[in-house]
């Protein structure tokens, strides 16, 4: 299979870790990063773990610099994922397989159920919970939330090369170009809230097995283990778990709906940190996005993008990096 995320600088640590654990469990597989930056860091096309480092700035996003200088750094690194596959499957036109998966996973076992289901199937998504919770405050701590920004977690998705994930790709592409927003008010939860509507637009394979996307999203439905030397969940095999919010939001989770100290969940978190300090994440945390500055230097406010991005019109053959916090306040 060929596999495919997006990265920042600051997040170079995980995407590293992730990789590392990919090579471990499934060497045969290719992964591409794309580097959401607007250079390129020789860390990153030293890394052994990536078979191809490229810039978001060469996929073929139309009229590159408008398309990103809407968007937050959390935003871009969202509305970069349909396009990248796009890309990889056209970088890879012999290959069938293909999945997206976020750079703050780790992986445990190879994806012998995907790569099974794919030889039939041409979408799988994972779901956040494949079963209701049982408490109030699980309900309004988990359930409530999961109303706000979506079913399916979209830090992975695996494809078939075909028709229906062409289609679906297009769709869910044209939607993060406009669409990948931050914006709870209006409905909108950046690449994730859109794939709500996926299931009744296209033929979508919906994968509840819980040792996929493990996640603070359902930790209090996924009891981990070890049985005879291997990782389990609810009596599966541990695929992997995506750290999403580790340092915050994950901790707090854990804390609050695992309460055993000894639960293999802790031990793998504390494995997890470890391995991201061993990938550098000391000299890469606190990495400036390059986007997040006009050519100038100047620091873009985010009072500038909400203009660009809603009075696109008066900026036409413009770039907005060329441009300062002052232009877009006259406007």
């Amino acid at each position: 299979m060929i596999f495919c995320t997006a990265v920042c600088a600051n997040h170079m640590a995980k995407a590293i870790t992730m990789a590392k654990s990919l090579k471990e469990h499934m060497p045969d597989s290719k992964l591409i990063v794309c580097l959401l930056e607007l250079e390129m860091m020789k860390e990153a096309e030293s890394c052994p773990y990536f078979d191809e480092v490229v810039l978001p700035k060469e996929m073929g996003i139309h009229e590159f610099y408008s398309f990103i200088f809407k968007y937050s750094i959390y935003e871009a690194a969202c509305a970069v994922k349909a396009q990248l596959l796009i890309y990889t499957m056209g970088k890879y036109p012999d290959r069938e397989k293909f999945v997206y998966i976020d750079s703050d996973v780790k992986i445990y076992s190879r994806f012998k159920e995907i790569e099974e289901i794919l030889k039939n199937e041409a979408i799988i998504l994972t779901p956040h919970h494949l079963e209701p919770m049982d408490h109030i405050s699980e309900i309004i701590r988990i359930e409530e939330n999961q109303l706000r920004v979506g079913s399916f977690n979209m830090g992975f998705i695996a494809l078939r090369r075909s028709k229906e994930a062409e289609q679906f790709l297009k769709w869910w592409n044209e939607r993060l170009y406009h669409f990948c927003y931050l914006d709870l008010k209006r409905g909108l939860f950046l690449d994730q809230k859109w794939i709500d509507l996926a299931p009744g637009l296209f033929r979508v394979h919906i994968l509840k097995h819980s040792g996929y996307n493990i996640g603070n999203w359902n930790l209090p439905k996924r009891n981990l283990y070890v049985e005879k030397g291997e990782k389990k969940v609810n009596g599966e095999a541990l695929c992997f778990i995506h750290f999403s919010g580790i340092g915050s939001w994950f901790e707090q989770y854990l804390k609050e709906f695992v309460k055993d100290k000894g639960n293999l969940l802790y031990s793998l978190l504390a494995e997890y940190k470890q391995d991201l300090e061993q990938a550098g994440n000391q000299k890469y945390k606190d990495r400036l996005w390059s986007f997040d500055y006009f050519w100038s230097g100047e620091y873009i406010n985010q009072e500038s993008r909400v203009i660009f991005r809603e009075k696109t019109h008066l900026f036409k053959n413009k770039i907005p990096f060329e441009l300062s916090n002052l232009f877009f306040q006259n406007r």
